[in-house]
């Protein structure tokens, strides 16, 4: 019998999480792209959420299977992020470190705060 790697009620779990972090995360990228110069408001969103549809599902798994910490998973994701926005946005470094670390920790404790 196969056994798939992620289960019906998983994976529903993980698009209804995905939904609600990307919106978060895509409104507080659109709050701050006003101080990002160097891209245009599409390109800043869309790359918010690309940055997404690649760091969440390994991080969703990578904390459903204890794969890693809590506090690795985050760092790495916020290390990834920051990176693409970088790279993809085309913004500066600085640009890029504040807003992964802003759209990351808003969701982290919007996320700490709904789980009790």
């Amino acid at each position: 019998m196969h056994q798939s790697l992620i289960s019906s009620t998983m994976l529903s779990s993980f698009v209804l999480l995905f939904i609600a972090n990307a919106l978060i995360e895509l409104a507080i990228a659109t709050f701050l792209i006003g101080w990002i110069r160097r891209a245009t408001e599409a390109v800043c969103l869309l790359t918010c959420l690309a940055a997404n549809l690649f760091t969440y599902p390994i991080a969703y798994l990578a904390w459903e299977y204890s794969l890693a910490s809590f506090s690795i998973i985050e760092a790495m994701v916020f290390i990834i992020e920051t990176m693409i926005y970088r790279w993809t946005a085309r913004c500066r470094w600085r640009d890029a470190v504040i807003l992964s670390g802003a759209t990351n920790l808003v969701t982290l404790f919007i996320g700490l705060w709904v789980s009790g």
